[in-house]
């Protein structure tokens, strides 16, 4: 029985095989080279500053394992390409954003909670719970992939739209995926698509097949996702401040060390499940 989730509809296939046709007659579609990317994401915004280059490192070995190991269909490198100069787009915005407005590093976070627990423990669902508590602040999707200007409100229609619009896209192309994790606009957002933002996440490596990237992740000092993680944080918080910020993800369980050397006051919520059922969970959604 074919599993539902590997699924792809026509209109996916049919450009995955003129990709293929394509490829085989010498063409390069949706380019990957790190340069380019670069220049085109400074070329969209106007702008020529991506602040702390410490995420180019990740970068280039990002690309260069997507080119190497990934073999991405034509859909696959088209959404990589898309998704890849979003992240730079809004990195750019973010630091011209905080060098006109030094009160963004000003801003602290205070004894800020972190779910955690294996994958498929629950986390997603206590994330959602404690959102709905007026005195918690979660992250949510949309101010994940627009932060720039920092939200002012809850209530960002234009922005709303666009991430729905985005989200659409996602359903798709993968619609199978909501049966996995809930996606919308104004759901809380996991802190992995923070940290994506500067190529330091586990979410390259659960997209795409890049272990070279995965290697480099892991060798990497963790506490490097975790400083970008709080001054994006301080982002949300210049224009929207209050509340304790919820923040979720079951990868923060790999190094809880660096989360304490960055958040040294924050509050940890382990979720425990069986992991003969996780497993189980986790390989039928494969």
């Amino acid at each position: 029985m074919k599993s539902p989730f590997r699924y792809r509809p026509l209109p996916v296939r049919a450009v995955n095989l003129a990709g293929t046709a394509l490829r085989g007659a010498g063409f390069t579609l949706a380019g990957l080279d790190p340069g380019a990317l670069l220049e085109t994401a400074r070329r969209r915004t106007g702008l020529t500053d991506f602040g702390n280059e410490d995420f180019r490192a990740p970068f280039e070995t990002l690309l260069g394992a997507c080119e190497r190991q990934a073999k991405l269909s034509l859909v696959g490198r088209l959404a990589a390409r898309s998704h890849l100069l979003q992240l730079l787009e809004t990195r750019l915005r973010m630091h011209c954003d905080r060098q006109n407005d030094p009160r963004i590093a000003e801003q602290t976070i205070v004894r800020p909670v972190f779910l955690t627990g294996l994958p498929r423990s629950g986390t997603t669902l206590l994330h959602g719970m404690l959102a709905c508590d007026p005195a918690n602040r979660t992250p949510l999707t949309w101010e994940v992939m627009f932060p720039s200007p920092p939200p002012a409100t809850v209530t960002d229609e234009a922005r709303i739209r666009t991430a729905d619009g985005s989200l659409r896209w996602l359903d798709r192309l993968a619609p199978a995926f909501k049966r996995i994790h809930p996606v919308g606009a104004l759901l809380p957002q996991e802190c992995i698509a923070i940290t994506a933002h500067n190529f330091t996440s586990i979410e390259f490596h659960t997209l795409w097949r890049v272990p070279d990237y995965q290697a480099w992740f892991e060798r990497d000092d963790p506490r490097r996702a975790y400083f970008f993680h709080r001054r994006f944080l301080q982002h949300l918080q210049r224009g929207r401040p209050g509340g304790r910020w919820v923040l979720k993800a079951p990868a923060h369980l790999f190094d809880l060390g660096s989360l304490f050397a960055v958040y040294p006051d924050a509050r940890l919520v382990q979720m425990h499940r069986d992991p003969r059922e996780v497993v189980a969970s986790v390989a039928s959604h494969g």
